[in-house]
C-alpha cells in the first residue's frame, strides 16, 4: 500500500510503506554532506505529491534510531546520544508567531526570547564530557509556503530577519541542530515583482539556505505505476499485440522512455505511450506521485483497468477530463491553446459525422495528447494513428484519418 498523503505531525509514529527512490537518495546525501560541513538550514522544494512529506517522515524515523531507509547513515546517528524532533505543519501565519507557540507556547514571544528558547535546546548542559550524551534538535516546517504567502501579503519584513537569524544560529558545526523548510515551488515565486524590498530581503537571506530539489524524474513514476499493476497481466489474445504496439511506439521516436525489457509485461495494461503520456500530464496538471496513485485506486474501482483491453491514450484524455478539468481550463495553463484547438475539433466532429462522431473523436483525442505530451523529434503519421488504432482497439481509422483531412479537422506536416 502507498500512502497518498503524509502529515509530519500526524504520522510520525505511524507506520508507512515508504519507496526510497534514487532521488530521495541523492537529497539524504546532499543534506548529509552540508551538514558536515556547517550548513545545517535546508529548504525542501519540490512540486505538488512529489513525497516530500513521506521522505522528512522517513528522515526523521532513520535519525530517531527507529528504521533504516537510507544505506548511508552518516553523522546524523553518530554525534549525539539522539534527537529531539519538532514538527510544524505551516498555516497562513507568523512564522515567529508559529515558533513562539512551539517553543514557548506564546504566539506573542519576541525572536529574541524564541531564538533563546532554541539555544538553550542545544547547548550543551553543563558537566557533559562527551556530546555524545546530549540531544540534537530536529526543527522542520512543512508547507512553509503559506508562511511565505502571509507575510507577504502583510509586508512583515521583521519575518525574513528571522529566518537569517534561525539560519545563523544553526548553521554552525557546533550546533547539533537542523533546520528543514518545505515548499512547492522556488521562494521568491511567492513574492510578486512589484515587491521589489522583500524580493530583495529575500535574497539577503537565502544564501543561508541550502536548496535541494525534490522532483521525481518520469522513469520513477512509471516504476511506481508498475508496482500496483504488476498483477494485471494481458490475455493470451493480446500479447502479440501488445509487443507488436511496443514496437512501433519505440520506432516512433513519441516516448521519453526507454525501459528495459518488454514494457507489455509491467506496465500493462497501459502502453508505453498512455503511460508517458499519463505521468507527464499528471506532473503538469495533478501531484505528481500523489496523482498517480489516486488515478491507480480511481480507475481500478472503475474497472477500466482490465487484463483483457489495452488503457490508451483516449482513455487517459477521458481520465484528465474528468479528474483534472478545472486544471485544464484554467487561464494559468501553458497548454490551454493545445487544449481549446483538441476541444474545438472534438466539436466538429460531433457535428459532422453524427453516426460514429466517437470513432472520429478518439483519433482526434490522440493526436491533441501526443501533440502536449511527446518528445520532439518524433513521428505521428496516419501510418502510426492506423497501426495504434488496430492494435489497442481492433479498429480501422484509414478512412477516418482521411476524412479528418478532408474536412480540415487535422493537418500533418513534413518533420522538421
Amino acid at each position: 500500500m502507498h500512502n497518498v498523503s503524509v502529515n509530519i505531525q500526524r504520522d510520525i509514529n505511524k507506520e508507512i510503506d515508504y519507496i526510497v527512490t534514487k532521488n530521495a537518495l541523492n537529497i539524504y546525501s546532499s543534506l548529509l554532506t552540508s551538514y558536515e560541513s556547517g550548513l545545517r538550514s535546508f529548504i525542501i522544494q519540490g512540486s505538488y505529491g512529489t513525497g516530500k512529506s513521506s521522505f522528512i517522515w522517513a528522515l526523521e524515523n532513520q535519525i530517531a534510531g527507529k528504521k533504516s531507509f537510507f544505506s548511508n547513515e552518516g553523522t546524523l546517528l553518530n554525534t549525539v546520544a539522539g534527537w529531539n524532533i519538532v514538527n510544524i505543519i505551516g498555516e497562513p501565519t507568523s512564522l515567529i508567531g508559529s515558533f513562539g507557540q512551539e517553543f514557548l507556547n506564546d504566539e506573542s514571544a519576541k525572536p529574541k526570547v524564541i531564538l533563546k528558547a532554541i539555544e538553550e535546546l542545544i547547548k550543551k548542559p553543563s558537566g557533559l564530557k562527551s556530546k555524545k550524551a546530549q540531544k540534537g534538535l530536529v526543527i522542520v516546517v512543512d508547507e512553509f509556503g503559506k508562511h511565505i504567502e502571509y507575510f507577504v501579503r502583510n509586508n512583515l519584513v521583521e519575518e525574513f530577519y528571522f529566518l537569517q537569524q534561525l539560519a545563523e544560529l544553526l548553521n554552525t558545526t557546533d550546533s547539533d541542530a537542523m533546520l528543514i523548510f518545505t515548499l512547492h515551488q522556488d521562494f521568491l515565486s511567492y513574492i510578486p515583482n512589484n515587491q521589489v524590498d522583500l524580493r530583495n530581503e529575500w535574497l539577503k537571506v537565502s544564501g543561508r539556505y541550502k536548496v535541494l530539489l525534490f522532483n521525481e524524474p518520469v522513469e520513477q513514476l512509471l516504476y511506481f505505476a508498475k508496482d500496483s499493476l504488476s498483477e494485471i497481466n494481458p490475455i493470451e489474445s493480446l500479447s502479440a499485440h501488445a509487443l507488436a504496439l511496443d514496437k512501433i511506439i519505440l520506432d516512433s521516436k513519441l516516448t521519453n522512455t526507454h525501459d528495459d525489457g518488454p514494457f507489455n509485461e509491467s506496465l500493462f495494461p497501459l502502453d508505453r505511450l498512455s503511460a508517458n503520456i499519463l505521468v507527464q500530464s499528471l506532473q503538469k496538471y495533478g501531484q505528481n506521485e500523489r496523482s498517480l496513485f489516486a488515478f491507480l485506486d480511481f480507475e481500478k474501482r472503475k474497472g477500466k483497468l482490465l487484463a483483457s483491453s489495452f488503457y490508451t491514450v483516449v482513455d487517459v484524455y477521458d481520465y484528465l477530463i474528468e479528474n483534472l478539468n478545472s486544471t485544464i481550463q484554467s487561464i494559468e495553463n501553458t497548454h490551454r491553446g493545445q487544449w481549446s484547438a483538441i476541444f474545438k475539433a472534438l466539436d466538429k466532429c460531433d457535428v459532422m459525422f453524427e453516426k460514429n462522431a466517437e470513432d472520429y473523436q478518439n483519433v482526434v483525442k490522440l493526436i491533441g495528447l501526443v501533440n502536449i505530451f511527446s518528445k520532439n523529434g518524433g513521428s505521428l503519421d496516419e501510418g502510426f494513428i492506423n497501426s495504434y488504432f488496430s492494435l489497442t482497439k481492433n479498429s480501422s481509422t484509414e478512412l477516418i484519418v482521411k476524412r479528418l483531412v478532408k474536412n480540415k479537422i487535422i493537418r500533418f506536416f513534413k518533420h522538421k
